[in-house]
C-alpha cells in the first residue's frame, strides 16, 4: 500500500465511527483520512468532486439504506474500491453484497480481516490507476509517433524479416508510391535494383540486430526508374515487437566532396567515413606501416548515450551525433594524415598517422574538455555531453589484425570511462601501451607478482538500504610494486585482457577471498563476499569443477559468495556466460553484474541470466552528485531493474545529499566513500544504517 495518505468514505451512523477508522489503520502504520457521509447527495457530491482511495459502507446504519448508498455508488462510475461492514456474515450476504458491486463484505468485528482486506483493494486501484495513465501516455506517445512519421523529412520504414510494416509518406515518395499501403508486406528486395539483391540478401544474413549500420544499393522506383540509396538499419520496436528501423537517402551519383567519393563508406547520419571504411584503413596501415613508425588511434565513446538516446529520441540523438562529428572534422579533418569515421552508434575513431602516443594523448585530452563545453540545441532544449577516449599508439610488429586493435582500442576507452566515474569527468582518457616482445615493461608474470607479494586485497562494504543483516563487501585488488609502494593496476589487467585463458589471477582472487572469508565467519559473523573476476574465468570449462573443490576446502557454503562481472564482458562472452551461470547454481554461488546501464542492450543480456545483484554504471551516481536534477536517468534505470528479481547496487555515493536522493528511488544496495573506503579489515559497522 502506498505510504501517502489513504483517503476512505464511510457510511455509518454512528458520529464516532471516523475516529475509530483512523485509529484502526493507524495502528496499522497507515495514515488515513476518513470523511463520514450524511446523505446520497453527499455521497455523489464526494464521488463527483474528488478521488478517493476506500468506500467502507455499514449496512447496518439505520440512517442511510444499504441499496442506496450502492444505487448512488453505481451511477458515480467511481473506480473507488467498496467494502460492505456487516454485523453477521452469511454465504447470502457475501453474494449479495458483490452483486450490488461490493469488492468485499466484512464481519464488522474482524479488524485484522478488514486491514488486509483494505490493502488488497487499494493496493487494486492502485495498479488499475496506474494502467489508466499508463495507456494514455501510450496513446499519446503513439499518436506523437505517427505524426512525427508521417510529417519526417526523413524516408522511415519498420520491417520483419525484410518485409515492410509501416512507411511513412517520403518512404512511399522515395520510390515513387502514392500510397504508402501500397507498401505494406511487400518484401524490400522488390525495391532493389536485380544487381544488388545478392548483396542486399548478403547483408541481412549478417545483419546485427543490436547495432547500427548502412548499406548502399540502388533503388527501383514504381516507373521503373533507379536511384543510389543509402538504407540505416537500427533495431526498433513497432506494437511490442521487436523489428529493424530503416532510415533511406538518396545519395549523389557523381562525387561531391573529398570524403564522399564512394557513398558506401559515409556515414548518412554524421557524413564521416563508416565503421566498413576505418576497418580498410587499419589493415592498410598494417600491411604498409613500419615497426617503429608513429602512429595512435583514438576511440571516443560518448557517456551515458544510451540515456541520451532514450530522452532524445532518434532524431535527437542524431541531431548530438551530427554534431559532435562537426566538432572532429573542425579539429582534426583538415590534417590529411587522419581517418575519421563513425564507428559505432555511440563511438568515434581517428586514426592519426605521423603522431605519437604523448601527442595523441594531448589530443584526446583536448578533444574531452572541448565536447564538454560544446551546446548543442536539439528542439529547442540545450544538450550537454562528456566523452571518454582509448588512446592506442600503434606498432606494427604488436597487432596482426584490425579487428586486434579494435580489441585493445575497446579496452582502453572502457578503462577510461571507469576513469570518468572515479575520478575526472571532464576528461577521461586512457592510453594503452600494446604488450609486445619488445615491450617488457608492459607485460606481467602473474605467478611472479603473487610469489613476490604484490597483491593486495581490500575490502569495501555494501549497505542494505532495508535492513537486511547480512554483512556484504566487495573484494578490490590493488597493486604494489618491488619498492612496496602502490603501482597502477590498470596496466595488468590489460595484460591479463590479452592472455584469454590464463585464470590465475581468477584462481588467487578466490582462494586469497575465500580464505579471508573463512576468518569472519569463523568469528561469528555473517558475511558474504562479492568477488570481480576477468572473463578467462567464463572461458574456462574447467573452472567451476575447480572452484567446487576450492569451497569445500575452505568450508564455505556457496551462497557467501557473489561472483561480479562487467556488463560488457558478459555481453561479449554471453554463451560462456550462461553456462557458468548455470553451473553456479549448481554450487549454491550467485552471480552479479557491474557497470551495468551503459548499453542500449543491457536488459536483453540480463534475459539470459539469473543475477542476483546488479552494480549501477558509476557514471550516473557521478552525474546525480553534480545536482539533484540530474537524476532521472537513474530513476528510470532503477524502475526498470525494480521489475526483475535482481537487487540494486549503486557505487560511488560520495555525500549525504546523494544518500538522501538514493532513499527515494528504492534503492536496494548502496556503496562507497561516504560509508568506508576499501580496505584491508571488514569491520565495518553495518548497525550504523540498520
Amino acid at each position: 500500500m502506498d505510504t501517502s495518505i489513504l483517503r476512505i468514505l464511510l457510511s455509518s451512523d454512528a458520529r464516532e465511527a471516523p475516529e475509530r477508522v483512523n485509529g484502526l489503520f493507524r495502528g496499522a502504520g497507515i495514515a488515513t483520512q476518513t470523511h463520514r457521509i450524511t446523505s446520497t447527495e453527499d455521497l455523489a457530491e464526494c464521488l463527483r468532486d474528488q478521488r478517493w482511495d476506500l468506500a467502507l459502507f455499514e449496512d447496518y446504519n439505520l440512517e442511510l439504506d444499504i441499496d442506496a448508498v450502492m444505487d448512488c455508488y453505481r451511477q458515480q462510475q467511481t473506480d473507488t474500491p467498496v467494502v460492505i461492514l456487516t454485523e453477521k456474515l452469511t454465504t447470502e450476504g457475501i453474494v449479495e453484497g458483490l452483486k450490488k458491486g461490493a469488492q468485499d463484505v466484512v464481519l464488522r468485528s474482524l479488524d485484522a480481516h478488514l486491514l488486509h482486506v483494505a490493502k488488497r483493494e487499494t493496493a487494486h486501484v492502485s495498479l488499475r490507476r496506474k494502467q489508466i495513465t499508463l495507456e494514455q501516455n501510450l496513446a499519446e506517445v503513439s499518436d506523437r509517433f505517427e505524426l512525427l512519421m508521417a510529417q519526417a523529412d526523413d524516408a522511415v520504414a519498420y520491417m520483419i524479416d525484410g518485409m515492410h510494416i509501416d512507411v511513412n509518406e517520403a518512404y512511399a515518395e522515395m520510390f515513387g508510391y502514392e500510397d504508402v499501403d501500397e507498401l505494406l508486406g511487400i518484401p524490400v528486395i522488390d525495391l532493389i535494383g536485380t544487381d544488388d539483391q545478392d548483396k542486399f540478401k548478403m547483408f541481412l544474413r549478417h545483419y546485427d540486430a543490436a547495432e547500427v549500420q548502412e548499406l548502399a544499393f540502388t533503388g527501383i522506383a514504381a516507373d521503373g526508374s533507379e536511384f543510389a540509396a543509402q538504407m540505416r538499419f537500427a533495431p526498433a520496436s513497432f506494437d511490442g515487437e521487436e523489428c529493424t528501423q530503416a532510415i533511406l537517402r538518396k545519395t549523389p551519383t557523381a562525387p561531391t566532396v573529398s570524403l564522399g567519393a564512394v557513398d558506401a563508406n559515409i556515414d548518412p547520419v554524421t557524413h564521416l567515413h563508416n565503421r566498413y571504411h576505418f576497418i580498410d584503413a587499419l589493415d592498410e596501415y598494417l600491411t604498409t606501416a613500419s615497426a617503429d613508425g608513429a602512429t595512435s588511434l583514438l576511440y571516443v565513446g560518448l557517456n551515458q548515450y544510451a540515456a541520451l538516446k532514450s530522452r532524445m529520441g532518434l532524431s535527437g540523438s542524431n541531431i548530438v551525433l551530427h554534431a559532435l562529428a562537426e566538432l572532429l572534422k573542425e579539429q582534426f579533418g583538415g590534417n590529411d594524415n587522419f581517418v575519421l569515421a563513425h564507428y559505432g552508434e555511440d563511438s568515434f575513431t581517428i586514426l592519426m598517422h605521423d603522431l605519437n602516443a604523448d601527442a595523441a594523448l594531448a589530443a584526446a585530452n583536448d578533444l574531452c574538455l572541448l565536447v564538454v563545453k560544446q551546446l548543442i540545441e536539439v528542439e529547442h532544449e540545450t544538450v550537454q555531453c562528456s566523452c571518454s577516449i582509448g588512446v592506442v599508439h600503434l606498432n606494427s610488429a604488436a597487432f596482426k589484425s584490425a579487428s586486434s586493435i579494435m580489441d585493445v582500442a575497446f579496452f582502453a576507452l572502457e578503462e577510461a570511462r571507469q576513469q570518468y566515474r572515479a575520478d575526472a569527468p571532464e576528461a577521461a582518457v586512457k592510453l594503452y601501451h600494446p604488450v609486445t616482445d619488445g615491450n617488457v615493461a608492459a607485460r606481467f608474470n602473474v605467478e611472479e607478482i603473487i610469489e613476490k607479494d604484490q597483491l593486495r586485497m581490500l575490502f569495501q562494504p555494501i549497505i542494505n538500504l532495508r535492513g537486511k543483516t547480512s554483512e556484504y563487501y566487495e573484494a578490490t585488488l590493488r597493486l604494489f610494486d618491488t619498492e612496496g609502494e602502490e603501482a597502477p593496476i590498470d596496466a595488468l589487467m590489460q595484460s591479463i585482457n590479452q592472455q584469454l585463458g590464463d585464470t590465475t589471477l581468477d584462481k588467487w582472487l578466490v582462494l586469497e577471498a575465500t580464505r579471508k572469508l573463512k576468518e569472519q565467519r569463523d568469528a561469528g559473523k555473517d558475511t558474504r563476499l562479492l568477488i570481480n573476476l576477468t572473463q578467462n574465468s567464463l572461458l574456462d570449462e574447467a573452472f567451476c569443477s575447480w572452484l567446487g573443490v576450492a569451497l569445500k576446502a575452505a568450508q564455505l557454503e556457496g551462497e557467501t559468495l557473489v561472483f561480479q562481472y562487467q556488463e560488457t564482458t558478459l555481453t561479449h562472452y554471453l554463451k560462456q556466460a550462461v553456462r557458468f551461470n548455470e553451473e553456479l547454481q549448481t554450487l549454491n554461488c550467485q552471480m552479479a553484474v557491474s557497470h551495468f546501464g551503459r548499453s542500449l542492450e543491457s536488459f536483453k543480456t540480463l534475459e539470459h541470466l539469473r543475477v542476483e545483484f546488479v552494480a549501477i554504471d558509476g557514471s550516473y551516481t557521478i552525474e546525480l552528485q553534480k545536482s539533484p536534477n540530474n537524476s532521472e536517468d537513474l530513476r528510470s534505470l532503477l524502475l526498470r531493474l525494480n521489475e526483475s528479481s535482481a537487487h540494486s547496487i549503486v557505487p560511488h555515493v560520495e555525500n549525504a545529499a546523494t544518500l538522501a536522493s538514493l532513499w527515494q528511488m528504492n534503492v536496494h544496495y548502496i556503496q562507497g566513500h561516504y560509508m568506508q573506503s576499501p580496505a584491508e579489515a571488514m569491520d565495518y559497522e553495518f548497525a550504523d544504517m540498520a
